[in-house]
């Protein structure tokens, strides 16, 4: 009769494991500037520098994370050298059931989720039990191609235009474009669109004139000019410029 009652738990134990393997999630963690981060979650350490992390196998519910921003040689994703840990997020997050679950630490070091799309086949599948970090080409060779590198951009661009968008103030938007400009390569094309988000035109001036210095085409900086309201914007970007060279 014991040893019936045995075989039943076990049975019941391995029938919930079971279950709750099709439950696990994935999640993928960054921040809006594209830092290198590091990572605990429920006490787990995934501590090797990344600009995005993948965690997979995640039971669905409230999750214990940490996050620290990556300074010093790590910031190139390479995994060399040594870099200054800092502490700049402690909360929770909650992860939905059978999910790939995206994660941004804003500026202002908030964890939002801005993406949840359904698990497709068996998890293992497709999160292969790895905690993967991601580099993007960025050590040269990782992906052996400029076309990694180049959709990388295009993704990340995309995903701050609909952070800048969410945003209800130019102050707001302005910092989010100014810490992304500083840290990323952009160009004017690309400036033109940010500057589409910012309502009032003297934010506008101000931060064209900022990101000037900025741009990997200057030589066509004069594609932003078509985002002013008034002949004396343009004018007094184009003398500004004039006084820099």
């Amino acid at each position: 009769m014991k040893n019936s009652l045995y075989t039943f738990i076990a049975l019941v134990i391995l029938n919930v494991s079971a279950k709750a393997d099709g439950f696990r999630s994935k999640l993928n963690i960054r921040t809006f500037n594209d830092r290198s981060i590091i990572v605990e979650i429920d006490r787990i350490n995934y501590n090797i520098p990344s600009r995005e992390i993948i965690i997979s196998d995640l039971a669905p519910g409230d999750h214990k994370i940490k996050i620290w921003t990556v300074g010093g040689q790590y910031h190139n994703n390479c995994g060399q050298g040594s870099g200054n840990f800092r502490l700049v997020y402690n909360g929770f997050i909650t992860i939905p059931a059978r999910s790939k679950v995206k994660a941004v630490l804003t500026y202002q070091n908030i964890l939002k989720i801005t993406d949840i799309n359904p698990l497709q086949g068996n998890y293992h599948q497709e999160c292969n039990n790895t905690i993967v970090p991601i580099s993007y080409g960025y050590c040269g060779n990782y992906y052996g191609n400029n076309y990694a590198n180049n959709n990388y951009h295009d993704n990340r661009f995309e995903e701050l235009k609909d952070l800048v968008g969410r945003e209800s103030f130019d102050d707001t938007r302005i910092a989010i474009c100014k810490e992304y400009i500083r840290t990323n390569p952009i160009s004017s094309e690309e400036l033109r669109e940010l500057l589409g988000f910012i309502t009032f035109e003297i934010n506008r001036i101000n931060l064209a004139k900022y990101s000037y210095r900025y741009v990997n085409d200057p030589g066509y900086f004069y594609t932003v000019y078509n985002v002013f309201t008034f002949d004396s914007s343009v004018n007094e970007l184009i003398n500004w410029i004039n006084r820099q060279s």
